[in-house]
């Protein structure tokens, strides 16, 4: 791949992650006003994103309720997120799936489960039944740091070891399973600050996922692997979750002011922004494209605030 069509590519992913920021910020709005009544902020959560580019129309997605840019990334509809929001007729779930739990049959989005740690099974049972077909298809599977702890993710990294199922594993690392932080107490994270480099002999890789756009290349070669080698890895995306659990929740009863101001410099889409001037990109340019996605964004909230009440 060229430098200008990776540069191209990274430019599309830059406007999905201020597309996914901005409807987390239309959400707010829509639970503040009683609109809607839950929210489970991506932001911190975009770079997952970085997966969109190497995947294939045959690939299924086991996403994680954080992936929105990644789920915008694939082909959902703005609109789509918010019909979910608002509960309405035209949502993916007629108005009856949790908030951000979003599915697309069309995309190979399987639906989001609230217990989080349930898609790893389906994700293994899905490469079982796609593993020797001729387009070499993979399944993505993304869940959260404490979810790991979870028997169903623990049984389905054996099986997919076991019977050499192509599974990408994908941790969002934030070091708050809630509000019990995580770090020495997953297997990816040892109590003696190891971080081991496999799991059930299935192999791991590190991604800042703060700093996103330096992993492409490192993301694009695990990708091309698994698809030859039809084997299970898994990555872990290292970030900082840079809003509340979710609406029901208070991050500064268990963070100091401090440690929250601070995260705010862990910011993907600031650091994203920073990698693309760096590559020469016109600052006029991002901001034409930062004011077409808050556009497209708040749009698409009118419209399906026009949408219908399920029956």
């Amino acid at each position: 791949m060229n430098d200008t069509t990776k540069q191209e590519q990274l430019l599309k992913l830059y406007e999905f992650m201020v597309a996914s920021r901005e409807s987390d910020i239309v959400e707010s709005e829509l639970v503040n006003r009683g609109e809607a009544n839950f929210l489970a902020s991506s932001k911190g959560h975009e770079g997952s994103v970085i997966f969109a580019p190497f995947l294939h129309t045959t690939d299924f997605l086991h996403c994680h309720y954080r992936d929105k840019a990644l789920m915008l990334a694939r082909g959902l509809s703005y609109e789509m997120l918010f019909y979910s929001a608002l509960a309405k007729a035209e949502s993916h779930s007629a108005g009856r799936q949790m908030v951000s739990h979003m599915s697309a049959n069309e995309l190979n989005i399987a639906s989001i489960v609230a217990a989080v740690g349930s898609n790893a099974l389906q994700a293994a049972g899905m490469a079982k039944r796609i593993q020797h077909q001729p387009q070499k298809p993979i399944v993505l599977c993304l869940f959260g740091d404490g979810t790991t702890q979870q028997g169903e993710v623990l049984e389905a990294i054996a099986e997919a070891k076991r019977s050499k199922l192509p599974v990408l594993f994908v941790v969002h690392n934030n070091y708050f399973a809630i509000s019990t932080r995580t770090s020495g107490k997953t297997f990816f994270s040892l109590p003696n600050g190891t971080n081991p480099k496999s799991f059930y002999d299935v192999p791991i890789t590190y991604v800042d996922a703060v700093n996103i756009f330096n992993s492409y290349d490192t993301v694009a070669q695990t990708v091309d692997n698994m698809r030859e080698n039809r084997e299970p890895h898994i990555i872990i995306l290292n970030l900082e979750r840079l809003d509340n659990h979710s609406n029901a929740d208070d991050q500064k009863l268990y963070r100091s002011e401090l440690e929250i101001n601070s995260s705010y410099d862990n910011d993907p889409i600031t650091c994203s922004y920073q990698y693309l001037i760096d590559c020469g990109i016109e600052p006029t340019t991002l901001e034409q494209i930062k004011e077409r996605a808050i556009t497209q964004v708040r749009q698409a909230v009118e419209i399906a605030r026009k949408g219908t009440q399920p029956e």
